[in-house]
């Protein structure tokens, strides 16, 4: 063999390997992140204290032709469980598995507090990519080596990849983030934009409430004090020009207190939840109802009710159903850039279908148990992204700014 042959021979083992590389690990747009993404000239680099960030999140929405995308919910990552895609793609832990190769474009090195990481599974699979954990910030903080890494000032705050680290925490009890960002400059705080409104519904919405193309997505709400009265009912009624309202609690996960009713059952609904005795909410075995024994917040929501064009679900004999969807995406403020990046979308369906007998809240409230998903076309994902992304753009610089 000359050496034009043995030459080509190289050419080609190298094109093999490059095919089979990508191949065995293809790079989703979602991946790329060095093509950060501008929504329009009207967005600007936020006025933060942060100088980079990424926060884990998803949204909770309903979505049909006529009205568009309503966002009914947006939460940290932490304290969502994310089954549903792995019941539609048959797979175990895939979203955290998505989440660690995405965190892997710029940090290595992960730490996180145990039980401020609601999914088991992911949990399970941050250990398996080799983060470490501890009980409480607390420890961690006793570990000289977190501690040796975290007090190193990085060259570029600005570069995510200058920093020696990343934490995912949920409780701060025992030093503030921006006392924490102080003493340890050389670790990235998880979901530091959305600290300040972590687990807060009103304090979230309130985010929504700002910019016409943030107003347009939410469905019509407003949070009223927890003091029954006539009065109160007729206001509610007066704001909301709802025939079928949400109520909802200020804090709570994974659809707890939320209560779907006809607006001819206002009143009788909130004199119970509002004045029952607590020993008799705690009783009742709806999580819808007995929720509200130990809701501890001042006030509660309530929201314009907001239907999904029906879907038919296969596996569960075809019945049509009011679903939910959940976008699951990260927003990262990198180089003094912010994008989103989406990581899968999959719908939520309540508990039961449109054409059995139930509550309004069984029938539209999604479930997320069991077998109770069901995969979105992709070209209807694609299209819900895009009419997000820019609107999500405009909410994390919000977050930014009023995040210390």
């Amino acid at each position: 063999m000359n050496k034009v042959q043995r030459l080509l021979l190289g050419i080609i083992v190298v094109q093999c390997f490059i095919i089979f590389y990508f191949k065995s690990n293809p790079l989703l747009d979602s991946e790329i992140i060095s093509d950060i993404y501008a929504p329009s000239e009207t967005i600007s680099e936020p006025t933060t204290h942060t100088p980079a960030d990424i926060t884990f999140l998803i949204a909770d929405l309903k979505y049909n032709e006529k009205q568009g995308i309503k966002i009914c919910e947006i939460q940290p990552g932490s304290l969502s469980v994310f089954n549903g895609y792995d019941f539609i793609q048959d797979g175990y832990g895939l979203v955290p598995k998505m989440f660690c190769n995405f965190i892997k474009h710029f940090q290595t090195l992960g730490w996180f507090v145990f039980h401020d990481v609601s999914d088991n599974k992911f949990k399970d699979i941050l250990l398996e990519k080799g983060w470490s954990t501890e009980e409480s910030l607390e420890k961690l903080l006793d570990d000289p080596f977190f501690v040796s890494l975290a007090r190193i000032p990085v060259k570029d705050p600005h570069n995510l990849a200058d920093y020696h680290g990343i934490l995912w925490a949920r409780q701060w009890k025992i030093i503030s983030m921006e006392d924490f960002r102080d003493n340890f400059p050389g670790i990235i705080l998880l979901d530091g934009a959305v600290f300040p409104f972590k687990g807060d519904k009103f304090k979230m919405s309130q985010q929504l409430t700002t910019d016409e193309r943030l107003i347009k997505l939410k469905p019509k709400w407003n949070a009223y004090p927890k003091v029954f009265s006539k009065e109160l009912v007729q206001q509610i009624l007066q704001d909301i020009p709802s025939n079928i309202l949400v109520i909802k609690p200020i804090k709570s996960t994974r659809g707890k207190g939320v209560i779907i009713i006809e607006k001819d059952d206002l009143e009788p609904t909130l004199k119970y939840i509002l004045t029952e005795e607590k020993v008799n909410l705690d009783n009742n075995p709806d999580p819808s109802y007995n929720h509200w024994g130990h809701d501890h917040c001042d006030g509660f929501i309530v929201e314009e009710f907001i239907e999904s064009d029906p879907v038919k679900a296969p596996h569960l004999d075809n019945k049509l159903y009011d679903p939910t969807m959940r976008v699951v995406f990260a927003l990262v403020y990198h180089q003094k850039k912010m994008n989103v990046i989406f990581f899968e979308g999959n719908w939520k369906l309540p508990k039961k279908s449109l054409s059995e007998s139930g509550t309004l809240t069984e029938k539209h409230r999604s479930f997320g148990h069991d077998s109770n998903f069901l995969s979105v076309e992709p070209h209807l994902l694609y299209k819900i992204e895009d009419q997000l992304r820019e609107p999500l753009i405009i909410l994390y610089q919000q977050m930014l700014e009023t995040s210390h």
